[in-house]
């Protein structure tokens, strides 16, 4: 009987340790929640994630404002899986496109003018600076992956798209890119395409990408869908000059689609300046994403 005693009186020991502990915890994560201390936020939460999805939230949280973004994405790319919380899908955008510091964003941002008036090289200079102060923001490695395509860096252009596309859906952008990469990978490898990815609906709906997007129906034998593409070209899109070109080239274009298409590009060329503004207009509504791909000089060569 002494013996039994004994054992519920440690049992009411430890569990009253462990109800003092909870208490103690509770009491010194919600201190530091009130007076914004990320480091002591960790610090507490930090052993004990995985155990509780709130916790686990607000650890994310603290990792990020102590400018651990690949920390708090990991954290975040497991919450995700549970699905049950719209909170985290919006704090891992916020996560990868923070910025911890104001001379970080002035030179993503003096990267992006320097693009727009195509001065490629010096915006890639920026962009890697900006890269080492604040690893993985996906702004500026959007914007390093478009630099160093310009540049035909296919090997960092490949990492950095791969840290990109580690933790979130790949934007139009980043879906673009990866088109073109895949792409030029393949070039020179006659019948290889296991680089390449099928195009799927919804077709990108800026001009340039729309080309990398033929291209690679064009290279996996998708002739059908293709030709089916570009009958409806003209009339969904009568400025994509580029497009028109592309497939007058393509070889995929019955004779009185290809004099439909020369006669729509003769229009279009007819005055280089009125086409110019367009293109620029055309650039901006898109960020200068996709500058560096339209030449006139190019597009008149082509269309003779």
């Amino acid at each position: 009987m002494a013996h039994k005693a004994s054992i519920y009186l440690l049992l009411s020991v430890l569990a009253v340790s462990r109800i003092q502990a909870a208490s103690s915890f509770d009491a010194s994560l919600r201190e530091a929640i009130s007076s914004n201390d990320w480091a002591a936020q960790v610090s507490l939460l930090l052993p004990r994630k995985g155990q509780n999805f709130e916790q686990d939230f607000q650890l994310a949280k603290a990792l990020l404002q102590n400018e651990k973004r690949s920390e708090s994405l990991k954290v975040l790319s497991g919450l995700l899986l549970s699905g049950r919380d719209e909170r985290v899908p919006r704090l891992m955008r916020v996560a990868s496109e923070m910025f911890f510091s104001q001379e970080t964003s002035n030179l993503h941002f003096e990267a992006v003018r320097l693009l727009s008036v195509g001065k490629h090289p010096e915006a890639r200079e920026r962009l890697e600076q900006a890269n080492a102060r604040e690893a993985g923001n996906v702004l500026v490695l959007t914007r390093l992956i478009q630099c160093e395509i310009l540049a035909g860096a296919m090997d960092p252009a490949l990492a950095h798209l791969k840290e990109a596309l580690a933790y979130l859906p790949p934007s139009a952008e980043l879906k673009g890119f990866s088109m073109k990469i895949a792409l030029m990978e393949e070039a020179g490898k006659p019948g290889e395409t296991k680089g390449l990815v099928q195009p799927k609906r919804p077709y990108p709906s800026a001009q340039v990408p729309f080309v990398f997007m033929l291209e690679t129906l064009k290279r996996l034998g998708r002739e059908e869908d293709l030709r089916s593409i570009l009958e409806g070209l003209p009339k969904q899109h009568p400025k994509w000059s580029h497009a028109m070109a592309w497939a007058c080239a393509s070889g995929s274009l019955p004779d009185s689609l290809k004099l439909k298409f020369k006669q729509q590009l003769k229009r279009e060329l007819e005055s280089r300046e009125r086409f110019e503004k367009e293109l620029a207009r055309e650039m901006a509504d898109t960020q200068h994403f996709w500058i560096g791909y339209i030449s006139y000089e190019e597009l008149v060569k082509n269309t003779r």
